[in-house]
């Protein structure tokens, strides 16, 4: 490999490379002139080389005569692979690495970038894993649909291949990506899998959650009206369902899981928990500059959903039964803010299902507050609470 000794020496062949002159490139090879750039002088930029300039062109067989003459592949400031995959060229990629280029200089995700599998073939064929650092994954993550492909192909031969689908599934259901939930399930990913959701996060049992816990918790309610959803009452993640359905205040989803067989009394505190929940929330809102901390009587659509969703889980079975003193005057500070109205209406609810005990009710109640809080009530609040038995 002859190096040129000034830019000007070496200027005509890098005008051939970017014209395209393969003849004259030819010629110029013949007669043992320097293919190479000067070194590049301290504190002064570097010119591209020959073999740079013919890559960014393209040309194949200009590419191929360089590197028979003896072009240098080892440029620390051009990588000629990285080159050859942003140009989606499968044919340069195996020009290059046939003369010598390290196939190992790029990574394996680079590959998928291309959307063209049979580029990632070539780099499997050569050695490079795709079962380390999860690159199909990743590239599931990106929505690169030409490898679910190669997933099909290899998901028997690289057994961690499932995982990695696992991880993409829970990804999606976590973002709300409907279609590819969708390619996800069909290409056999488990719904119920714990893992991480993102491909550059390690395994951690304490936090991980399956994909279906995900969507149920992001809000994405609609994945679970998809065909190939099946809900499992009986499952580990079966609370942590029907939490994050009073989370998001969504009483549709709670009556699918209900109807599903998700029962509030399968439940160790048989649903207080949940009651709870609901209670603390009633006065929180999607939009927070709505109301203000100090805003009384407030009345919207997701506080008249919690209500709701009060009256299915007592309907079901569920069991108000405050775990402290602390959880009693939570819900009572929750309840101040509402309309008297909602204080009625639970009160009607724990009355009506016997969903908790009278003394519950009369400890809530028990405050000058809530006493003035339904003072237009007063009466009807004496007839509801004779309906309780005594505990």
């Amino acid at each position: 490999m002859k190096r040129a000794q000034t830019y000007e020496e070496i200027k005509p062949l890098i005008d051939f490379c970017r014209a395209g002159r393969l003849f004259d490139v030819q010629a110029w090879i013949s007669e043992g002139k320097p293919l190479e750039t000067p070194l590049p002088e301290p504190k002064k930029a570097s010119r591209r080389s020959p073999l740079a300039i013919a890559m960014d062109t393209g040309f194949h067989s200009l590419v191929q005569v360089l590197l028979e003459g003896g072009a240098a592949l080892n440029d620390p400031r051009y990588n000629f692979l990285r080159e050859a995959l942003r140009k989606r060229r499968l044919d340069l990629v195996q020009l290059l690495v046939a003369y010598g280029a390290d196939i190992r200089s790029v990574d394996i995700n680079e590959a998928f970038d291309t959307w063209n599998m049979d580029i990632v073939e070539f780099f499997i064929q050569h050695g490079i894993s795709i079962e380390e650092g999860n690159p199909v994954a990743y590239a599931f993550c990106d929505r690169i649909r030409t490898a679910l492909a190669l997933y099909m192909r290899y998901k028997d031969r690289y057994p961690s291949l499932r995982e990695q689908a696992n991880i993409a599934l829970r990804y999606h259901c976590r973002e709300g990506n409907m279609k590819w939930v969708a390619l996800m399930l069909w290409a056999g990913a488990d719904p119920y899998a714990k893992g991480p959701s993102d491909p550059g996060c390690n395994p951690d049992p304490d936090e991980d959650s399956c994909a279906l816990e995900l969507a149920s918790l992001f809000g994405h309610f609609d994945i679970f009206k998809m065909k190939n959803v099946h809900l499992d009452p009986n499952h580990e993640t079966a609370e942590e369902m029907l939490r994050n359905a009073c989370r998001n205040s969504n009483s549709d989803f709670l009556k699918m899981l209900i109807d599903r067989g998700f029962n509030p009394t399968s439940m160790e505190d048989k649903g207080s928990s949940l009651m709870q929940l609901l209670l603390l929330t009633m006065s929180y809102f999607s939009h927070p500059y709505l109301f203000s901390r100090d805003d009384k009587n407030i009345d919207s659509s997701e506080s008249r959903e919690k209500i709701k969703m009060l009256h299915m889980l007592a309907r079901k079975g569920a069991r108000w039964n405050p775990a402290d003193r602390y959880d009693l005057t939570s819900a009572r500070r929750s309840l101040l803010k509402m309309k008297p109205d909602y204080t009625m209406e639970f009160i009607w609810i724990m009355s009506e299902y016997k969903a908790c005990a009278r003394e519950t009710i009369e400890e809530l109640m028990r405050s000058s507050a809530m006493r003035t809080h339904i003072s237009q009530h007063i009466n009807r609040y004496k007839e509801l609470l004779g309906a309780f038995e005594k505990a």
